[in-house]
């Protein structure tokens, strides 16, 4: 049979052809609909000397089609990658770029649309040819040809992650997408593309040995939405002097700062460590990426000592036993054996000295005040003397938002260690801004260097990627965090509504109206869909569930299924429908039979929602003065060591709330006014956040009634 001829096409001359260009194949991969780029780039490229490897419509769906482009994807030296939104939806430019990606051969990407890159393709530079062929052409060209010679900083593809998550992968039974990340495990250099729905699979899985549990820890947390960029994290180790020491947390001169969690619990000795970090700012990303580090050590170092990562959250610690908690122990034993009923028993592993316990949100533990709290934490301490500093191998660390949580912790004769999550320094944000928002990254700049209360809000990986999401639904920059949030959730459902997700049908979720405005695109920042229930209903869930959590720390609050259906009494005929929409956005997160939302700030916004508009906002009173604060100063002042200062007083939980809830409302100086007669300090706050608008009236009697509280010599009647 006659072969069709080679789509390969050489240099026409190779007279003025540079030796790089003479001696470099180029692959071009491209989506149909952009051929006629496909054929010009082509033939700009064989007159500077290069040979191009073109499919044709000669082979295009034949069977010779598969073999030949192997061959060409072998041969090559570096692609061109033509992006748009039809390429990124293409299996075949998929398996194209892919096999560059993990052969980490030269690829350059050339955006013809205002489509995103896939998540593996950000970190590559791009050439921006949108809406810029027909009047720019000299230039593209002149721009392409100098991206293509060699500088000794060539776009490498990055090293390969072991997983790259598209619903564009091949199809696998469960058996074999365990064996194929098992092999990619092993092999780092031979990646596995996978869908989302196959690593869902392997933790629904039934582990019937450790390695399928490792599997299954490594699968959970390997998604793009849990990613890892080190160049933006920032950990120092501080150790706990101890209660009665002048100087009680202190940073180790030779400690250096490092960006990886597992590195600093390698390299010291402690049994415990409490991970430390504001909302937003990486916590539980850190504690997940540490699972998956040690798992995949479990599956590549295979040893009957293995340590086995165990994680929990304790927001679901004591859900349902609202009087008294349950033992730490009895708890995490019985959600192991729940999970895990094929294997070894956590008390087996316990004795064994195997087990690293990962605890996030030690800060969430609900309580009825602070006795009770005190009484929680000391159980925990007992437990992780008891269990994880008695039995050698064992450890544990906690996820808090704030110090006087972790410090808990310690006991008299032994500190546990804090590692700080630092905020983003500026050329970190602006570093983030240039890797994820190339062709808005000048506007960016400008917005977040005008106003430092600006940048202080984007100094975080969470609110950084709320910032790149409005940037690319919309084209513009939030200038506090609700406009982001609002951006964020229109685009979500904007997505479920283009993918022609069912439940959006119902005109009771999201009226006709809504779903056509949320398809079409809103210019109005702060736009979100209040007609139909959806939105109504995930605001009053997020009020209710805040105004039910035990303690004074209300973020990340999670609460069961049918619970969720009880706190949206009233709605009950769409209640279930509309947790139902939070799941598939990705805005309500599931698991176990429990309800949070994906994000504490996430509750915390729609949360605001229903705060603004309260005529009663008496949950954000707090002691104004000194003979109404319990525990008393003296009291205080008795457990401190000299120098050591005073803890801060107590909060009500509402804080984020209500300066987000200032910036929603619609009459944002009688909302400061409100919040001024009962907590002067959270008024200035919801001054000083650069989104809320209020008159000079209101910002100088705010002043006026701090600087009185100030001044005030005496206690007043």
């Amino acid at each position: 049979m006659r072969m069709p001829a080679s789509p390969w096409v050489a240099a026409k001359s190779q007279r003025g052809a540079t030796m790089h260009a003479a001696s470099t194949r180029i692959f071009i991969s491209y989506q149909r609909a952009s051929a006629d780029t496909a054929l010009r780039i082509r033939d700009i490229l064989t007159d500077a000397g290069y040979t191009v490897w073109l499919d044709t419509d000669q082979i295009r769906h034949t069977d010779r089609w598969p073999v030949a482009v192997n061959q060409a994807l072998e041969e090559a030296d570096s692609m061109i990658l033509l992006l748009t939104q039809a390429a990124n939806e293409s299996r075949e430019v998929f398996n194209e770029w892919f096999y560059f990606y993990k052969n980490r051969k030269p690829l350059h990407v050339i955006r013809l649309d205002d489509s995103v890159p896939h998540y593996q393709l950000l970190s590559l530079q791009r050439l921006d040819w949108n809406g810029r062929i027909d009047d720019e052409w000299p230039r593209l060209v002149a721009e392409l040809l100098a991206a293509l010679r060699p500088t000794g900083n060539e776009s490498v593809s990055p090293a390969p992650e072991t997983v790259v998550t598209t619903p564009l992968a091949p199809p696998r039974s469960v058996t074999s997408t365990l064996h194929a990340l098992y092999s990619a495990l092993l092999h780092p250099d031979k990646p596995v593309a996978l869908r989302p729905e196959q690593l869902d699979e392997i933790q629904l899985h039934q582990a019937r040995d450790l390695r399928d549990y490792y599997l299954a820890c490594y699968s959970r947390w390997c998604g793009p939405e849990h990613r890892l960029d080190r160049q933006f994290v920032r950990l120092n180790l501080i150790y706990d002097e101890g209660p009665g020491s002048p100087d009680r947390w202190i940073k180790m001169p030779s400690v250096r700062e490092s960006d990886d969690l597992n590195e600093i619990l390698t390299s010291s000795s402690s049994f415990a460590y409490v991970l430390l970090g504001a909302p937003g700012s990486g916590k539980t990303t850190l504690l997940r990426r540490l699972e998956m580090d040690v798992a995949r050590i479990g599956v590549t170092n295979p040893d009957p000592r293995s340590v086995v990562p165990f994680s929990v959250s304790l927001a679901e610690f004591g859900l349902g036993h609202r009087e008294r908690a349950p033992n730490p122990l009895e708890w995490l034993q019985h959600r192991w054996s729940t999970r895990n009923p094929q294997l070894p028993e956590l008390r087996r592993l316990l004795d064994d000295g195997r087990i690293l316990l990962i605890v996030d949100g030690l800060n969430e533990l609900a309580h009825h005040d602070a006795t009770d709290l005190r009484r929680r934490v000391d159980a925990w301490r007992a437990f992780l003397y008891e269990e994880i500093r008695d039995i050698p191998g064992n450890r544990a660390i906690f996820s808090c938002r704030t110090l006087e949580y972790g410090a808990m912790l310690s006991s008299k004769d032994v500190g546990v260690p804090h590692i700080r999550l630092e905020p983003m320094t500026e050329s970190q944000v602006l570093g983030y801004i240039d890797l994820h928002l190339p062709d808005h990254a000048e506007l960016a700049r400008e917005v977040l260097l005008r106003d430092p209360r600006t940048l202080s809000f984007y100094r975080t990986p969470y609110m950084l990627r709320l910032l790149v999401s409005q940037v690319h639904a919309i084209g513009t920059i939030p200038v506090g965090r609700t406009d982001a949030f609002a951006a964020m959730i229109r685009e979500l459902l904007r997505r479920e509504i283009l993918a022609g997700n069912q439940r959006l049908i119902n005109t009771e979720i999201l009226t006709e109206r809504e779903q056509r405005r949320l398809r079409d695109g809103v210019r109005d920042p702060r736009w979100l869909p209040n007609t139909g229930s959806f939105i109504p209903a995930l605001t009053r869930l997020a009020y209710q569930m805040q105004s039910t959590k035990l303690g004074a720390e209300k973020g990340n609050v999670v609460v069961t299924y049918d619970t969720a259906i009880d706190l949206l009494n009233g709605l009950a005929r769409i209640a279930e429908a509309s947790l139902h929409v939070g799941f598939d956005t990705g805005i309500l997160d599931e698991h176990e039979e429990t309800i949070r939302f994906f994000h504490q700030l996430l509750q915390e916004f729609f949360a605001a929602r229903q705060l603004g508009a309260a005529d009663d906002l008496s949950q954000l009173a707090v002691p104004t003065r000194v003979d109404q604060v319990t525990p008393a100063l003296s009291a205080r002042l008795d457990d401190l060591a000299v120098g050591e200062p005073l803890p801060p007083l107590t909060t009500t939980g509402w804080e984020e709330t209500a300066v987000m809830a200032a910036a929603m409302t619609a009459d944002p100086d009688g909302f400061v006014r409100q919040v001024l007669a009962v907590n002067p300090a959270l008024a200035g706050r919801c001054l000083a956040a650069p989104d809320v608008d209020c008159s000079e009236a209101v910002h100088l009697e705010v002043a006026g009634r701090l600087l009185a509280s100030v001044f005030r010599l005496a206690v007043g009647p």
